[in-house]
């Protein structure tokens, strides 16, 4: 909030002190200038990519690579540089398989304190845990991959009568304790196997050295950065933060009355202008709070930053600002891409959506698409 108690965010105009760090924060993800080389290079840049919406999570690392069609990101994601497992918290992520290991020795262990009374309501004690790695550990032996339909019958019952959701967690469970990581696509669905036979064992970090390395790695990746931004991403403790980023060689300094911080080689600096439909979860949208696009009053989402339900959603961006929100709806025989844009925009700026929406489209095999002003009829507009 700004001393005023307005949003910082809420606004028609991207300031001149904010202009620069959003076009760093833009270049920094490979979405300004040169694409990463492919999409190994575009995860290990950004440390890890959210990936609990796997269509728009691929159309994500598509932006930052350059490529055009979903097979190709597919293909790439196949070939064991990357990893979709659960990290940093708990929700899907994409993570590559150099970093997979320390970041689940540094993250994991919170994460799996913060998930202990629901292990307790689906009956997971150790007993149960323990029977369920040594089955998974027989079952995915020789290389062996399998999905989770498959795995699901081999594992121990509990009381709970769902037994679906308890299989989701001796999976997540497995996956906190390095035992299993994804596999190939098969069909479409994700498959597994274990971790020792796809990823090396590396040596340990002291905590207080992995998370330096952490907050350096976020920041290079999609900085400037607050303390807030990062806690937003991570379980990782504000004081850990804290510290990690003073012992750290980052620099840093306030934009909007917010303490931000940047890697001392890289200071603020560029241009925002471009238009992109980010989904939901795109690092570049959903890891900055205080200091995000800034959007018009009117808006579809509101006050909402990032929506609960947001598969299939995301924000478009143009020139700096959020002006609005996307929704792909329907089947894939008939999928629809929705773009439902704030009161008085600009017809200038609404025509610079339109080959990104295409893009989008064109990507995700949407066969129509169509644009809406909410709030109030389209009228006066803004630039």
């Amino acid at each position: 909030m700004t001393p005023s108690g307005k949003p910082r965010w809420l606004g028609t105009r991207v300031s001149s002190e904010l202009r620069p760090v959003l076009g760093a924060r833009l270049r920094a993800q490979h979405l300004i200038g040169p694409p990463a080389p492919g999409v190994a290079d575009a995860v290990h840049d950004a440390l890890a990519m959210q990936s609990q919406d796997p269509p728009l999570a691929r159309f994500s690392i598509a932006l930052r690579t350059g490529l055009s069609h979903d097979d190709e990101v597919v293909q790439q994601l196949g070939s064991g540089e990357v990893l979709r497992t659960h990290v940093l918290r708990p929700t899907w992520h994409y993570v590559h398989r150099d970093d997979v290991r320390w970041l689940l020795r540094l993250t994991g262990p919170k994460i799996i304190s913060g998930t202990a009374s629901r292990h307790r309501q689906l009956g997971i004690d150790d007993q149960v845990r323990d029977e369920a790695f040594s089955c998974i550990q027989r079952a995915l032996s020789d290389g062996q991959t399998l999905t989770r339909k498959q795995l699901h019958p081999l594992l121990p019952v509990t009381g709970f009568a769902r037994q679906g959701q308890v299989v989701g967690h001796l999976l997540f469970l497995a996956e906190m304790d390095a035992l299993i990581a994804s596999g190939p696509s098969r069909e479409g669905e994700q498959t597994y196997r274990l971790m020792d036979e796809i990823v090396p064992e590396d040596t340990p970090l002291p905590s207080d050295e992995a998370a330096v390395h952490l907050v350096q790695r976020f920041v290079a990746g999609r900085g400037p950065s607050s303390v807030h931004d990062i806690q937003r991403w991570c379980v990782l403790a504000k004081g850990q933060i804290t510290t990690a980023l003073r012992d750290s060689d980052l620099a840093h300094g306030h934009v909007e009355g917010v303490e931000l911080w940047w890697p001392a080689d890289a200071p603020p600096r560029g241009d925002c202008r471009g238009t992109w439909l980010l989904p939901m979860y795109d690092e570049a949208y959903g890891c900055h709070d205080e200091t995000r696009f800034p959007r018009p009053a009117g808006h579809r989402m509101g006050h909402t930053h990032v929506e609960g339900a947001g598969a299939g959603h995301g924000v478009i961006i143009v020139d700096g600002r959020d002006i609005g929100r996307f929704v792909l709806t329907g089947s894939a025989r008939a999928k629809k891409l929705d773009l439902e844009l704030a009161p008085r925009i600009s017809t200038t700026t609404r025509a610079k959506t339109v080959a990104p929406a295409r893009r989008l489209a064109a990507f995700t095999g949407a066969q129509k698409v169509t644009t809406s002003v909410t709030g109030v009829p389209a009228g006066a507009e803004t630039a």
